[in-house]
């Protein structure tokens, strides 16, 4: 991912205890084990979806550099929702998601911001700090969807987060 002046850090794993934040722009990751076959060799850390993830990234920093921090987060979930079609990055904005429990379909769903190339769901915040609660709902949001890979992208701060 050269090019970019944040550093992604794929997290595989555990989704009831999240990974310690050491990146900028997070991506969590999981191995799919009996939903299918491995997506990621933990050994070698190879980032999934690199170059998906590096075009979803790109966008994010571009509003980012436009607009700056302070603004709420609508404000940055419409203005990435026009630099993604800009792009021609394939996404879907704020689509309703049934989430199952013990094989029930719940009343209540789950609305990403945006699930982008059909297997990332992007998160954005306007927080001054991210913590381990936005990082608990993404791991949370990724096995209810089953979607390999998401972003957490932070507006809030003066750099993307």
């Amino acid at each position: 991912m050269d090019g970019l002046p944040c550093k992604v850090e794929p997290v595989v794993g555990n989704y009831n205890k999240p990974t310690k934040r050491t990146a900028n722009a997070h991506q969590l990751t999981r191995n799919l084990g009996t939903l299918g076959e491995p997506r990621m060799n933990t050994n070698e850390r190879e980032m999934i979806l690199k170059d998906e993830v590096y075009a979803i990234v790109s966008a994010a920093m571009e509003v980012s550099n436009e607009l700056g921090a302070g603004f709420v987060q609508a404000v940055y979930q419409e203005a990435l929702d026009l630099e993604l079609n800009m792009r021609g990055v394939p996404y879907q904005a704020q689509v309703p998601l049934q989430i199952a429990y013990k094989g029930h379909i719940l009343s209540k769903e789950y609305v990403p911001d945006f699930i982008c190339f059909d297997q990332i769901i992007v998160e954005i915040k306007a927080l001054k700090h991210l913590t381990t609660i936005e990082e608990a709902q993404l791991l949370n949001y990724l096995k209810a969807t089953r979607r390999p890979v998401g972003l957490l992208l932070n507006f809030g701060s003066p750099k993307l987060e």
